[in-house]
């Protein structure tokens, strides 16, 4: 078995183009997300789950893409709304390096 959870102490920011560094770790069993990358690398071949949960605040706008290997698999766009709560999910099947 294979998961992790991580989340954000604070708001954030992020730069276009760049990760988001998660810097709570709930769990991380097997070790498989790097808080330095902000990336999961599977350690076992399998399909995953990874679940999104994000809220926009009044006034701003929210712009989110999980990536695998170079190509989007999920994304979102949501400009100025009020306060935005936003969950998605995405099942792919992963191979260990």
């Amino acid at each position: 078995m294979v998961f992790f959870a991580v989340g954000l102490s604070k708001n954030l920011t992020v730069a276009y183009g760049k990760h988001v560094l998660f810097d709570k770790v709930f769990v991380d069993y097997r070790g498989a997300y790097n808080v330095t990358s902000g990336q999961f690398i599977a350690p076992v071949t399998g399909y995953y789950e990874f679940n999104l949960h994000a809220l926009e605040e009044k006034g701003t706008y929210l712009y989110l893409r999980l990536i695998h290997n170079g190509t989007y698999v999920s994304h979102y766009l949501q400009l100025k709304s009020t306060n935005v709560k936003i969950k998605q999910s995405v099942n792919l099947r992963l191979y260990r390096l």
